[in-house]
């Protein structure tokens, strides 16, 4: 919003990497509160909606900063954009409670539902983020984003130019093809985030099965729309650009719900971060490599390579077939080892029961303050934290269990 103060370059600059930070920032949190917000049986779901609605809003400030611009001025599509944005924020923070961390985990389930006042309270450590880049899932999930920013790199950069000077379509025609291929992207977005939520919930290695095979299989569309006479046969082209895109956008809310499946709770959001930031770095870099491909191979050569990208993206894909459940049941067996090194005596029990008894009351006469009001008012917080294992509960007579 505050670009349309901006008078000189560094200002833009200043402004344009703060809302870098905020948007790079934004989105590994969001998904990381869909896996408190959601279990298993439906993570992949809600996150392809999310991305869905992403790629809309993209889309969107797009399509705004194009039909703004010209007429009122470059500064405004980005006042316009950061209306809405200001809106929705300020929406959630008074309306919005934040969910409880691994309220949806089931080896906390317990616990959850015999203590109200349970919090489970585990930070991050320096252990933990070196544990969290040896669970095989996760370097395989991420490592796949590396070969991807080729075929990416290829679409988003070079294709619209290619498809009208080398291949005989107009320009008007070429950005046609490439948003008949971003709808397509949408409907394998949404569809395949439930597609591959439906698998998972029946066999849990049939999720990374199916994603990488539609990665694999969606190299078959895009190496024709490369080589073949796109403009002697319309349908033909309008038909493998959109398979292209819907076989290529189921990756994303799959990927995201098993990162979220096997990491706890308090790394999951880096281990996000971590993939959004490779993925990011492989946006930039990908046309680069591209680029140096077309002056060794030509344009149809390179092409042809950087799609192939996708088959070891596939690749890497179906191994986590053979990792997911055992990182998951091992992320799980983690949970319940907090869980053990804490004992709960009679004393603390009966006092949890009076709070929670206290915490009716309170809600019943204040009209449902709520329990995380009552419990901020209080100070009172419930497991122990892996940084120094601090608890403010000691005092209700949690202890850490001998080791």
């Amino acid at each position: 919003m505050l670009t349309i103060f901006v008078t000189n370059y560094w200002q833009l600059f200043t402004l344009r990497l703060l809302t870098g930070i905020a948007l790079g920032g934004a989105l590994p949190v969001v998904f990381s509160l869909l896996g408190d917000l959601y279990d298993t049986s439906r993570r992949a779901g809600v996150s392809s909606m999310v991305q869905l609605a992403t790629g809309i809003g993209l889309a969107a400030g797009q399509g705004i900063a194009g039909f703004v611009g010209p007429a009122w001025g470059w500064r405004w599509p980005f006042v316009i954009v950061s209306v809405p944005a200001v809106a929705a924020a300020t929406f959630m923070l008074y309306t919005c409670h934040e969910p409880k961390r691994g309220g949806t985990e089931a080896a906390l389930q317990a616990q959850f539902q015999e203590h109200s006042l349970f919090a489970y309270n585990e930070q991050l450590t320096w252990r933990k983020l070196g544990r969290l880049l040896l669970i095989p899932t996760n370097m395989l999930v991420i490592s796949q984003g590396l070969f991807g920013c080729l075929p990416w790199g290829m679409i988003l950069t070079y294709l619209n130019d290619y498809l009208s000077q080398n291949k005989g379509l107009s320009i008007q025609t070429a950005t046609l093809v490439l948003l008949i291929l971003g709808i397509g992207g949408a409907v394998g977005v949404l569809g395949g985030g439930w597609v591959g939520q439906w698998c998972y919930n029946r066999r849990k290695w049939s999720m990374p099965v199916f994603i990488g095979v539609c990665t694999v299989l969606g190299t078959l569309p895009m190496l024709w729309l490369v080589n073949a006479d796109v403009a002697a046969v319309p349908a033909l082209t309008v038909m493998f650009a959109f398979l292209s895109g819907a076989l290529s956008g189921t990756v994303g809310p799959n990927m995201r719900a098993m990162m979220l499946n096997v990491n706890e709770p308090e790394t999951r959001g880096i281990a996000l971060a971590l993939q959004t930031m490779l993925d990011d770095l492989g946006k930039g870099l990908g046309p680069v490599f591209v680029a140096f491909f077309i002056e060794r191979l030509g344009r149809t050569g390179a092409f042809n390579l950087s799609t192939l990208g996708w088959v070891p993206c596939g690749l890497l894909l179906l191994g986590t077939a053979c990792t997911l459940a055992r990182d998951e049941a091992a992320m799980q067996h983690r949970l319940h080892k907090v869980l053990s090194s804490y004992t709960f005596s009679s004393t603390a029990l009966d006092r949890m029961a009076e709070q929670e008894q206290e915490e009716q009351q309170q809600q019943d006469g204040e009209g449902g303050g709520g329990s995380d009001a009552w419990q901020q008012r209080h100070g009172q917080q419930w497991a122990g934290s892996s940084i120094g294992r601090h608890s403010s509960s000691g005092s209700l007579g949690i202890e850490r269990a001998p080791p």
